[in-house]
């Protein structure tokens, strides 16, 4: 994967890891889901490594809750997904 910051302004690529498991996650309700952890490390002078995690809800395969790091000088961003049917 090729990635492009603009602070501070580097271009660089990334070796990315993927892992699937099953676990239980308690949002508003409590969810059987598909657990992808996303590893990836820079192979560059950028020295970036981290985990992304994502969970799918094992019935309607939709997001459930994502944990990413989107910038390497940054806190990863913790998102939760609901569904209006």
């Amino acid at each position: 994967i090729l990635v492009r910051l603009d602070d501070p302004t580097a271009t660089f690529s990334l070796d990315v890891t993927y892992e699937k498991d099953f676990s239980e996650i308690f949002l508003d309700q409590e969810y059987l889901a598909h657990e992808v952890k996303e590893s990836f490390k820079s192979n560059s002078k950028a020295h970036w490594s981290g985990l992304n995690t994502f969970w799918f809800d094992s019935s309607s395969d939709l997001p459930i809750k994502t944990n990413q790091q989107t910038h390497p000088f940054e806190e990863p961003l913790e998102i939760e997904f609901y569904y209006k049917y």
